[in-house]
């Protein structure tokens, strides 16, 4: 009778342990698929003194770009967009962003490199991201999920990617509204255009027409080109984004795109910007490439604009 009592009790501790050990093998089985269909967080290692927080760069950002840096500290307080197309502004920008080392080198002929600073935040938590298909890049500001737990800091966000844009594209930017609202605008009163060249050496005039916006933070500033042929030709347009530094009281900018502004093959422009009380005055003169144009064209010009009410 004993034995049979004991048999009992023994045969039911052992279901209630297999019980056990089946249940909680079933939960690990479900916190591995959890914590397996988590994405995994970019690990980049901070510089001294810029503390970041990193988040996952999302799945499709459009034409294979590069991220280069990303942080919530910088020295940029207000919103600001950084375009480099040279050697020489890619050095300038270095000097903003300590984490874009000096051995960093990008091929100007294939890409471009574009920084948007956020400006200062009250809080943690806020990003930007950056969005680029067809040489036409997309800005905007991240903020915060809604009860999500936040640095209760001042942060001053901002990105730097590498983009593919061919060596005579230009590049647009389409700035969301944070940098939107910091920026100045003006519109064209006068502008006048000539390019010369080609095999047969022709020469051709005309007025410019559109907009031009300005970012500027301290002695480096950015133009946003919207300007077109007056009267106006399907597809000659020259929408370009560039970044310039002041020199002599005048701003230089030694590389903008002209597109289908004019024919091709071309070298680039260089502008020379005077930002007096109210209005622009700039000056365009043709720039030079690492080769020489067989049968090309240049273009020279002038235009003076006037700030929008």
């Amino acid at each position: 009778m004993k034995k049979g009592i004991v048999a009992a009790v023994m045969s039911f501790a052992m279901l209630a342990t297999s019980s056990v050990l089946a249940q909680r093998t079933i939960t690990l089985e479900e916190l591995h698929k959890m914590s397996s269909s988590k994405k995994p967080q970019s690990e980049k290692k901070s510089e001294p003194g810029d503390t970041r927080i990193e988040y996952p760069k999302p799945e499709s950002a459009g034409d294979n770009l590069k991220y280069l840096a990303e942080g919530t500290m910088s020295d940029v307080r207000s919103p600001f967009i950084f375009v480099a197309r040279t050697k020489a502004a890619f050095a300038e920008l270095k000097k903003l962003v300590p984490s874009l080392t000096e051995d960093m080198a990008v091929d100007f002929n294939k890409s471009a490199v574009v920084a948007a600073f956020s400006g200062e935040k009250m809080t943690g938590g806020y990003s930007v991201s950056m969005r680029c298909e067809n040489a036409v890049c997309h800005v905007a500001d991240e903020t915060p999920v809604h009860g999500a737990i936040v640095t209760e800091a001042l942060t001053y966000p901002y990105i730097v990617v590498e983009v593919p844009v061919e060596e005579m594209a230009p590049l647009s930017i389409k700035p969301g509204e944070t940098w939107s609202k910091a920026m100045d605008r003006y519109v064209v009163d006068k502008g006048e255009f000539n390019f010369s060249g080609g095999f047969l050496g022709i020469s051709k005039s005309f007025e410019l027409e559109g907009d031009v916006a300005v970012l500027r933070n301290g002695e480096t500033a950015t133009l946003f080109f919207d300007i077109k042929r007056k009267p106006n030709e399907a597809g000659s347009m020259f929408v370009e984004a560039g970044t310039g530094f002041a020199k002599n009281e005048e701003f230089l900018f030694e590389r903008f795109e002209a597109g289908d502004l004019f024919d091709r093959p071309h070298t680039p422009l260089v502008v020379k910007l005077k930002m007096l009380t109210g209005r622009l005055e700039m000056e365009i003169k043709p720039g030079s490439r690492d080769y020489q144009i067989s049968d090309g064209y240049e273009g020279r010009g002038s235009i003076s604009a006037v700030k929008a009410m």
